[in-house]
């Protein structure tokens, strides 16, 4: 199952809505040890009193909770800091370069690899001359896609004019060859990530128990597995209404589907039709919250494109095309080919390095 470009960055961008959406806290993962066992635990930095580390999170019925954790308790394995990063201005370039150097090695944190990104693209914004091209090239590291690292690495060259052209020749390291196996269980994967985010959750649970597709949950680089997953899918359905007919009572009648007349007389009850229950107003009957939580899905929309990356997506298959017709008849093919943009620092990545202001929670312009 391949998915189209434009199918790509229409869920790219997805990614890059909900991370401006992104709630003001920040965003703390820590491990939690009761003695007895330790588990992970992430969520929204609320207050930190140096004893005490108040966290906002998500419980089984989908509402926010502020949670203590004692910080004797619990190892903080990874926070942005907030006030670091607020602390970040224009007349100094090398504060965003310095913090995006420490942040790049969070490998396993999509959250700090993502800021990581930004704040090397505003320090070689700021300061293209001292930071541009050596910036990029740290971006080309991070770069979740080989296309992007292919962007960063061209737009280096350019911007030093003592550049190698060995800069774009830079291999970028490419997932190992998937089995057959291997490929339908990553296929499988995708698909119930995407019934998820459609609210098709029956559908998604099916999917996701089909052979193989628990091991494809280990493969990602996201915090996120199998029993997650699962857990998301219930805490995804609607607990008001009865989930197979997507029905409530009728408040009119009850559910005794008559009510009494001005003569005393039953009739048919016109709320719900002598249904006895009229449609759920929680989901409107779909069994399904909405919206489903910002923070799941942002992770099921990494886990997508990571899925569709290790797929091959169109730029394998349309190297076969090409490959298999040549150029000239996948040209011919084409109704047009689409403008070329301009490469800079603005249209290198989805980040706008002109937000260099950290506020409340998001990137602004000064």
């Amino acid at each position: 199952m391949m998915l189209g470009w434009t199918m790509r960055r229409y869920l790219l961008g997805l990614v890059v809505g909900l991370f401006c959406s992104a709630a003001p806290a920040p965003a703390i993962l820590i491990e939690v040890n009761d003695g007895k066992k330790t588990e992970k635990v992430g969520g929204f930095l609320v207050r930190d009193d140096d004893t005490i580390l108040i966290i906002r999170i998500r419980t089984a019925d989908d509402r926010e909770q502020d949670i203590p954790y004692p910080l004797a308790k619990i190892t903080i394995l990874h926070r942005l800091d907030v006030k670091r990063l607020g602390n970040l201005s224009r007349d100094d370039p090398k504060g965003y370069r310095d913090y995006a150097e420490k942040l790049a090695g969070e490998k396993n944190d999509p959250e700090a690899i993502h800021t990581a990104m930004r704040l090397y693209l505003i320090a070689a914004y700021l300061n293209p001359k001292e930071f541009g091209s050596s910036s990029l090239l740290a971006m080309s590291k991070l770069a979740s896609k080989p296309a992007e690292a292919r962007r960063c690495r061209a737009l280096a060259f350019l911007l030093d004019p003592k550049a190698s052209d060995e800069i774009l020749k830079a291999v970028v390291a490419k997932p190992p060859p998937l089995d057959k196996a291997q490929i339908g269980a990553l296929e499988n994967f995708t698909r119930a990530l995407q019934l998820y985010r459609a609210g098709r959750i029956p559908e998604a649970k099916t999917m996701v128990n089909r052979e193989g597709v628990d091991q494809i949950f280990g493969k990602t680089p996201f915090k996120i597995d199998k029993k997650t997953f699962l857990q998301w899918c219930d805490n995804a359905s609607c607990t008001t209404c009865n989930r197979l007919s997507g029905l409530v009572l009728c408040p009119k009648c009850n559910g005794k589907k008559t009510v009494t007349n001005m003569f005393g007389q039953p009739e048919r009850c016109p709320t719900c039709n002598a249904r006895g229950g009229v449609l759920c107003p929680d989901c409107g009957g779909r069994h399904v919250r909405d919206p489903l939580p910002e923070e799941d899905m942002r992770v099921t929309l990494r886990c997508e494109l990571w899925a569709l990356d290790q797929l091959g997506g169109e730029e394998t298959s349309r190297k076969e095309t090409a490959n298999a017709k040549g150029w000239s008849a996948v040209l011919k093919e084409a109704d047009r080919l689409s403008p070329v943009s301009r490469l800079s620092l603005e249209t290198v990545t989805d980040i706008d390095p002109r937000k260099s202001r950290y506020r409340s929670g998001k990137w602004v312009e000064e």
